[in-house]
């Protein structure tokens, strides 16, 4: 079995973790240097260590806001797929998992999000419960889906998210 990555945060700084089985190196880009725009710096790794990787935002629904997913407030009961291998400085596969910043800005009614792998069913568990009108943020931890993305459910009201990988 290849190596598998996935994103880690520690201490304010980004990192992938090779997760599997086995000997072998694999290589993923450095990171980002703003937001959206990777940097050309690579770093290797074996199965089991660490590379460094700067944070970067990937996702910002508030109007206007000039990130993907721009103006894509969640509503009520609305789930949104986001892209998260392939971009970034993240490896297009062998990616198990990604742990992302995830926060609620400006929410019309107390509710919650449910952030699951792309394509699969959605789990009947919270990652991030909220009241309204709070600005409010969680560390999950994710599998990524088949298709290299997540999904982030809203059970009730509309909420901005913002994502930082």
């Amino acid at each position: 079995m290849g190596a598998r990555w996935t994103h880690l945060i520690t201490n304010g700084v980004a990192a992938f973790l090779v997760l599997g089985v086995g000997g072998g190196s694999a290589v993923a880009d450095g990171g980002a240097l703003e937001s959206g725009h990777a940097a050309t710096a690579t770093a290797t790794a074996t199965a089991g260590t660490y590379v460094g990787l700067t944070p970067v935002r990937i996702l910002d629904t508030r109007a206007d806001s000039g990130l993907p997913y721009s103006g894509m407030t969640l509503g009520a009961g609305a789930t949104l797929n986001v892209e998260v291998t392939g971009t970034n400085g993240v490896p297009k596969t062998g990616v198990g998992a990604v742990v992302l910043n995830v926060t609620v800005v400006g929410p019309t009614e107390s509710s919650f999000l449910t952030v699951f792998p792309q394509g699969a069913s959605q789990p009947v568990v919270s990652n991030v419960n909220f009241t309204a009108g709070a600005t409010l943020a969680n560390l999950v931890t994710v599998p990524v889906g088949a298709q290299g993305g997540v999904a982030i459910y809203n059970h009730t009201g509309s909420t901005d998210v913002v994502i930082d990988l």
